[in-house]
């Protein structure tokens, strides 16, 4: 909701020629109107700037669940790249380095 613009009361002076008591009720009664109206409107924009928190809130709340259990699922799926490792490589290597290292041993006792 765009901020809206300050609403200048206009009261009339007591200098001026008009200051009869029904001239000064009704220029109370106009400064009243705009100053309930000013505070409604200060009243709406902080209910919508609290509403655009909440939101903001609960999105930034959704994000951190979302990495949170991605974080799970990749911290799972790392868990498992040994096992995986072995069935690549088989069941006398159980790891990447020890197959390179045992291919490079093999290697040089064909030489």
């Amino acid at each position: 909701m765009p901020v809206a613009p300050f609403h200048r009361c206009i009261v009339e002076s007591v200098e001026s020629p008009n200051n009869s008591p029904a001239a000064l009720e009704q220029a109370v009664a106009r400064a009243s109107s705009v100053m309930h109206r000013v505070m409604e409107e200060r009243t709406e924009q902080e209910r919508w700037r609290s509403e655009m928190n909440r939101r903001e809130r609960e999105i930034r709340s959704e994000r951190a669940k979302e990495r949170m259990e991605r974080e799970a699922r990749e911290l799972l799926e790392a868990k498992k790249w040994p096992q995986q490792q072995r069935a690549i490589t088989g069941p006398g290597c159980t790891s990447l380095h020890e197959m390179v290292s045992s291919f490079h041993f093999c290697s040089t006792l064909l030489e």
